[in-house]
């Protein structure tokens, strides 16, 4: 059901969830609720964050929406093995062999490594944007296959591997999916 509280507007759907969830997504905003609240306390929680939810969709509005990519999974696979390629010897150290690259179209992830099956997958939308941010996607990946989180010990990898990975991560924060 659309609601809309403040002059946000927000569509609401009732699961069986145990809190209130409110996501943005493609410029529109979403909230779960369990069922049996009422209404006038999900518009009062919406009301509450309307100052976050309209920050939130301006910058997501300032984002550039990257087109499907044309590209058969035969040439991305290429594409994204040769840029891997010049990241991994930044890892040398650490001893793992070259993954495995498959690539998908994905709504909500750029990439991701199984470590535990030497495989690093990409997002076919990276295709077409800046090399960097490819650079820095292989490299949190690779990364990947030395620390599974995103602990400090995680981080301080990226800083050593690439310095500048938090700038080339806010400048990959510019795109998105839809």
């Amino acid at each position: 059901m659309i609601r809309n509280i403040n002059g946000l507007e927000y569509e609401l759907i009732y699961k069986k969830v145990k809190n209130i969830n409110l996501r943005i997504s493609d410029g529109s905003v979403k909230v779960s609720a369990p069922r049996g609240t009422s209404a006038a306390y999900i518009d009062d929680f919406v009301a509450s964050r309307s100052h976050i939810v309209s920050k939130a969709l301006a910058r997501e509005a300032l984002r550039t929406v990257l087109p499907r990519p044309d590209i058969s999974s035969a040439e991305a696979v290429r594409y994204f093995t040769d840029i891997t390629r010049r990241i991994y010897p930044r890892f040398s150290h650490y001893a793992f062999p070259f993954p495995q690259i498959k690539t998908r179209i994905m709504k909500r992830q750029w990439g991701n490594c199984r470590s535990t099956a030497g495989l690093i997958t990409y997002n076919k939308y990276l295709y077409g944007l800046p090399e960097r941010l490819i650079e820095f996607i292989a490299a949190h990946e690779l990364a990947h296959m030395v620390y599974a989180d995103h602990s400090p010990r995680f981080y301080a990898l990226m800083d050593e591997i690439m310095p500048d990975h938090r700038a080339r991560r806010a400048e990959l924060s510019e795109y998105t999916i839809r």
